[in-house]
């Protein structure tokens, strides 16, 4: 059977005097969310929003173990190449998916449109919507996605 899924996108920039409010956003609609059946939760671990995100996500794991968070990353020189920060918060994740051996310059967009297009669900942290937020957004909504927007402008 396969899992509901739910992806976040956006919030590279919050600014850290909102992330109080971008966490209370952010449990609403992962409530939302996990009423509505997803059961596997996935995010690019790419800005304060994804590891914010990944952070609540790992709090519910231990009311629901059947709670899966998958890391959609773009190389696997984001592991490789970081202080020892992120491989630890990569600990949480019950899968990883990386989308190249080398940073390439559509992977980012390529794996975010793998993201909105393998969920049923995508939560779009938007912070004067960038071009690339749109363009997530419109296509989410073309194919029917459901989309919970956190406006953070």
């Amino acid at each position: 059977m396969r899992r509901k899924t739910c992806c976040v996108i956006g919030g590279k920039n919050v600014p850290f005097e909102r992330m109080d409010t971008l966490q209370r956003a952010l449990e609403q609609e992962l409530e939302r969310a996990l009423k509505d059946g997803c059961s596997r939760m996935v995010c690019g671990f790419s800005g304060p929003g994804d590891m914010l995100f990944a952070r609540l996500v790992r709090k519910r794991k231990t009311q629901r173990p059947r709670l899966f968070l998958e890391a959609f990353l773009i190389s696997d020189s984001e592991i490789i190449g970081t202080d020892g920060k992120l491989r630890t918060e990569l600990t949480w994740c019950n899968g990883i998916r990386i989308f190249s051996h080398t940073m390439c310059a559509d992977g980012s967009r390529l794996r975010d449109e793998e993201m909105v297009l393998k969920s049923d669900r995508i939560i779009a942290i938007l912070n004067g919507p960038t071009q690339r937020e749109t363009y997530l957004c419109s296509i989410a909504q073309s194919a029917g996605k459901d989309v919970g927007v956190i406006r953070m402008d």
